[in-house]
């Protein structure tokens, strides 16, 4: 083996460790191992059907699958709910197991006058930590949110929360970000796979001692000297970064098309990008990560997942909302708005499988998500609506703090 093993092995190390998604807390990941999507451009880029390929995980930390055309997207679900009446920070509609429940619950009508701030990763409200900063919401977002609905009355304020909600759950504009960043990032993919197949090959001459770059620059070495084959895998070399220069340059162009106030984001991408090869062909999830902003884990799951990640994602957010988690202790004040914010959330969440149904994804029905696991054992006389556990007694609550449901008076829910 040759000695150059262990540049290779810290090469593709990096490589590994560049797609590492981690973090202090739970997040949604949605990822595919091949992100092709096909488009074809009238007056008007119109996605068309496309194939659903990614699967959804969630954890504190993700490894992106490791090529060029794959692609990662981190999901969170929107760690507050806004009523007619007022807001809280108990989570509604989530797609997420457990969902991001509050360590202190907490809520506010739109009448009081609160101060909405930033505190490294937390929104604060009056001062006290009101939810953790997420990709469906931010400091910034919040306070523009609460500002516009304030303002209005119950009736207007009622229908404003749910068109936010119908546009956040649009599986239609999920499918059209993610497809237009597809579409834009593609050129970059290709250039991408060639430079990946380009050091996989220079890796394989490396280890087996096809090529030795320390050969011109030894003390009986020269550049006059080298044979034909060593001159190839210079050239090879020298294309190789030259090809790494023109993809940067070109990830600098679609990120200020696609983001064009993330310039700092930008400038940090790509020096980081610039300092090693490896991190330049991993250039699309950073380019597509910010297009998941303000879109709901549901819809793009609907939008790029398959059949059955779609199925699972849509049975957890369905679930949680016609069952929701209410603990002992919590105030009347939090049950109730996050109770009244649910209703406001579920129009967007059936269109959204409606929308999706149409689209081709079967078994979207509510009547088959909401359903009883089959084959729960023999004396199961009832079950857990949201966790579909069974149990032995057919009274009593899960200990969620969900009531259960006897098999024998089953009756699908919508």
């Amino acid at each position: 083996m040759s000695e150059w093993w262990s540049v290779v092995a810290v090469f593709w190390t990096l490589y590994l460790v560049d797609g590492v998604f981690f973090g202090r807390r739970e997040r949604l990941f949605l990822s595919s191992w091949r992100g092709e999507w096909r488009w074809r451009f009238w007056r008007r880029a119109r996605v068309t059907q496309s194939p659903r390929t990614a699967h959804l995980a969630q954890a504190s930390w993700h490894i992106s699958p490791p090529f060029p055309w794959a692609y990662t997207l981190a999901l969170d679900d929107l760690p507050a709910s806004f009523a007619a009446e007022g807001f809280t920070n108990w989570p509604g509609a989530a797609t997420s197991r457990p969902p991001p429940i509050p360590d202190s619950p907490s809520a506010a009508s739109w009448g009081t006058a609160v101060k909405i701030g930033t505190d490294g990763p937390w929104i604060t409200l009056g001062g006290s930590r009101f939810a953790p900063v997420t990709n469906a919401l931010d400091g910034r977002a919040l306070r523009e949110l609460i500002e516009r609905l304030a303002a209005l009355d119950p009736g207007r304020r009622e229908s404003e929360i749910n068109t936010w909600h119908t546009r956040r759950f649009s599986v239609l504009r999920a499918r059209r970000r993610l497809g237009a960043g597809m579409a834009r990032t593609r050129g970059l993919v290709w250039m991408n796979t060639l430079q990946f197949a380009g050091w996989i090959a220079l890796s394989v001459a490396l280890v087996r001692g096809i090529f030795d770059p320390g050969l011109p620059f030894g003390s009986a070495g020269s550049w006059r000297w080298l044979e034909p084959e060593q001159i190839r895998w210079w050239a090879v070399c020298g294309w190789l970064f030259l090809m790494h220069f023109v993809v940067l340059g070109v990830a600098w162009r679609l990120h200020g098309k696609l983001h064009p106030l993330r310039t700092s984001e930008r400038a940090n991408l790509i020096f980081s990008a610039l300092l090693l090869p490896a991190q330049a062909m991993r250039l699309r999830a950073a380019l597509l990560g910010p297009l998941a902003q303000g879109i709901a884990p549901l819809a793009a799951t609907l939008a790029a997942g398959t059949p059955e990640t779609a199925r699972v994602a849509a049975a957890s957010t369905l679930r949680d909302l016609e069952f929701p988690v209410r603990p002992t202790g919590i105030s009347e004040t939090v049950s109730g708005f996050a109770d009244s914010a649910a209703g406001l959330i579920r129009p967007a969440v059936e269109k959204a499988l409606a929308d999706a149904a149409k689209d081709g994804v079967a078994g979207l029905s509510a009547a088959e998500l909401l359903a009883p696991p089959a084959n729960l054992g023999a004396g199961v006389c009832a079950y857990c609506p949201r966790c579909g556990d069974g149990f032995l007694r057919a009274d009593g609550q899960c200990p969620q703090g969900v009531k259960l449901r006897p098999l024998d008076r089953f009756n699908a829910v919508l």
